[in-house]
């Protein structure tokens, strides 16, 4: 086998030297019907690659084959380099005349080629005032698989926790804003990381232990947590903490962020436990009147409040600690991705986030997915809608969606094409007839007297039946 193996790879060399068949056959003594053989195997390798890469002006080289039956290639062409010959052609991306309306930090173009179940898709011309892009899309259609490739576009492949488990002949390319200044990258050649950006799947509860390095380091890289399920967000408490016994302003910062973000929140505290000797934050909640509750520590608070603690504080940290340190938060900018930026927080919440985190972070440019329309309704002006979808013979694709949610009720985007969805009321109505179509329950309330009313007024007084036809709904 290792002999037949060592021929095979010696009629390759011999075949890109532009040997012919039959030299070849003389060369290394085998019968030319062997040689003729391994020349259709390396035309279909020289095929597949070629579909693989998409563009058939690509410079392939197959320079061997492995024990395992599979061709290695040098390939002289990729996405990156197809990116630069047709860069975003808008003046408004490549000579931004006021930075005022440009973010620092941006996507601008993607394209993913065999990737995760995807075969080929692009993004194209995103403006660079984009603060938020929204992903949508049913469930394993593939819309960890985009944010993910965003990701890896960006950062490159620095991460060895990283679980890819895809083809080596994949690539991912993105043009990009960085720092403003235009930039290409793809996963195949980008070899730097970049300090500005944070990524969050869909478990974010957990904050990383300080005196565990090893915890630290494993599970708190900057893509693990959109990538593995047991991801730690960098501990915000422990920066808090030394902040307040330092008495650094950077504590007040960080309380300002926290109240802006979670309006329900009265106050932060530090407290020393005595009889554990070290100190705690503690988190004090308010109701509707403004009257304080107790005071709860992070494992004792909901769940909604410690997931966007836990990311939030993870995302200030990660965003601010290469900038100088009396920056201030609205000065920081970067590229957040957000895996199912709807979980674990009630609708009112999720509608009021979008504009809360850009408000805080007004420099950043926010990716997310969702499941949920209840987001769109707080998403800010010049936000981009993208649909994931998936079938069996094109794979995952990504479309952009030209829809203004800006005066859609939640019904009207569940039903837009943003969603899809044909019907939204309850599997138990037995008639559309019977389905309440009022924009609110405050109106459906008040419809509901007024037709009590006219009723007991049909019996009360002897007027013709026809002055008291409703319209059912």
């Amino acid at each position: 086998m290792k002999d037949q193996l060592a021929l095979e790879n010696r009629f390759i060399e011999l075949k890109n030297e532009g040997k012919s068949l039959e030299e070849i056959a003389q060369l290394i003594e085998v019968d030319l019907s062997q040689v003729e053989k391994w020349n259709e195997n390396l035309e279909e390798a020289y095929k597949e690659f070629q579909d693989i890469y998409l563009d058939k002006s690509a410079k392939i080289k197959i320079t061997s084959k492995n024990i395992d039956n599979n061709y290695i290639a040098n390939v002289q062409i990729n996405l990156a380099q197809n990116l630069y010959t047709k860069p975003s052609k808008n003046d408004f991306f490549n000579n931004i005349q006021n930075q005022e309306y440009s973010l620092p930090y941006c996507v601008k173009q993607l394209r993913i080629h065999n990737f995760k179940g995807i075969k080929y898709t692009e993004i194209n011309h995103i403006p660079v005032d984009t603060q938020w892009i929204f992903l949508t899309g049913e469930n394993g259609f593939g819309k960890t698989s985009i944010l993910q490739a965003i990701a890896l576009a960006i950062n490159g492949k620095q991460n060895e926790q990283i679980p890819i488990n895809n083809s080596r002949y994949f690539d991912i390319a993105i043009e990009w804003l960085n720092n403003s200044k235009n930039q290409i990258n793809s996963f195949r050649i980008n070899s730097k990381s970049t300090p500005h950006i944070a990524t969050y799947g869909p478990t974010r509860l957990d904050l990383q232990d300080p005196e565990s390095q090893n915890e630290i380091g494993r599970r708190s890289t900057t893509l693990y947590s959109l990538f593995n399920t047991d991801g730690l967000m960098l501990n915000i408490e422990s920066k808090m903490i030394f902040s307040k016994l330092e008495k650094s302003p950077k504590f007040d910062q960080i309380k300002k962020i926290f109240l802006t973000i979670i309006p329900d929140l009265h106050d932060i505290e530090v407290k020393k436990i005595e009889k554990e000797d070290k100190y705690k934050i503690f988190y004090i909640e308010k109701d509707r009147d403004n009257n304080a509750y107790e005071a709860l520590s992070y494992n004792q608070i909901a769940s909604g409040y410690r997931s966007i603690i836990a990311m939030v504080g993870d995302m200030y940290i990660r965003l601010s600690r290469n900038y100088p340190p009396e920056t201030n938060v609205e000065d920081i900018g970067g590229i957040v991705i957000i895996d199912e930026l709807d979980l674990h927080l009630h609708p009112k919440w999720q509608r009021e986030l979008p504009g809360l985190l850009s408000k805080v972070f007004p420099k950043v440019q926010f990716i997310a997915s969702t499941h949920s329309p209840i987001p769109f309704l707080g998403a800010p002006k010049n936000s981009v809608f993208l649909k994931v979808s998936r079938d069996n013979e094109k794979g995952i694709e990504v479309e952009r969606l030209d829809i203004d949610v800006s005066k859609l009720t939640a019904n009207t985007i569940l039903t837009s094409p943003i969603f899809g969805m044909e019907v939204f009321h309850s599997v138990n109505v037995e008639s559309v007839q019977e389905v309440r179509t009022e924009d609110s329950y405050e109106e459906l309330k008040n419809n509901d007297e007024v037709r009590e009313h006219l009723k007991a007024l049909k019996d009360d007084i002897d007027f013709p039946d026809e002055l008291f036809e409703t319209e059912k709904g």
